[in-house]
């Protein structure tokens, strides 16, 4: 049964999330027991500090810092396969929709490099799965990823589908940030061309009389004569 969250639960775990991957990533090859140990290092370092300075930490962020709580927060185990990644994660400007529609294109070396950190990840995944929940938006039916895309498809990669998820449902807005699905670029506006006003049409110059006519009309009339 999904257990319900406060959002200030939310942010710390995103904050957690932020905050232990450089720790947790140097290493692809961790026994579970020195991660575990690290993870709870870290967990209570962050419990130490206070809302208000975890929200301030977040307001740089507003989507999620207004996001995070304007939303309803449970616990619950949902499937990868359907769930959209964020949109272009990490860079990769292909990488747009469901994790089993971009699983093909990660196992492709054309799209993603042999030496990419998704590779590093996938080692860990059964850690990733156990231990650090990621966090998804609802909209309907749909999931979409807010945080923890890379460990997501790394899991996915590794066979795993079934997961923990910190889940967000907007009890007041329609759409959550983030969610809405993103309009194709639409190519700008050309320039209108300012098109300049059509000249008057000239007045024809006045035609010049022929000297014939010229002395015909200069030429006094002669009277007629009376017929006696």
């Amino acid at each position: 049964m999904a257990q319900d969250y406060s959002s200030i639960r939310i942010m710390r775990h995103f904050y957690l999330c932020q905050e232990i991957k450089s720790p947790l990533q140097a290493r692809a090859d961790w026994p579970e027991k020195d991660f575990v140990k690290v993870l709870q290092a870290q967990k209570k370092k962050i419990g130490r500090i206070k809302d208000g300075e975890i929200k301030e930490k977040l307001k740089s962020d507003s989507y999620r810092y207004e996001g995070y709580q304007a939303a309803t927060w449970s616990l619950r185990k949902i499937s990868l396969k359907y769930c959209s990644v964020f949109p272009n994660m990490g860079g990769r400007e292909w990488a747009f929709g469901t994790i089993h529609d971009l699983l093909p294109r990660f196992r492709d070396p054309v799209f993603e490099s042999p030496q990419s950190q998704i590779w590093a990840l996938k080692k860990m995944a059964a850690l990733w799965a156990a231990h650090l929940p990621i966090i998804v938006w609802q909209k309907g039916s749909s999931l979409r990823i807010d945080d923890g895309s890379h460990r997501a498809m790394a899991m996915a990669l590794a066979g795993i589908d079934e997961v923990e998820a910190y889940v967000g449902v907007f009890m007041s807005q329609p759409t959550p940030p983030r969610v809405a699905p993103i309009a194709p670029p639409v190519a700008p506006a050309k320039a209108a061309v300012a098109v300049p006003p059509m000249p008057a049409p000239k007045k024809a110059a006045p035609v010049a009389p022929t000297a014939k006519k010229a002395k015909a009309k200069a030429a006094p009339r002669r009277p007629k004569k009376s017929s006696k």
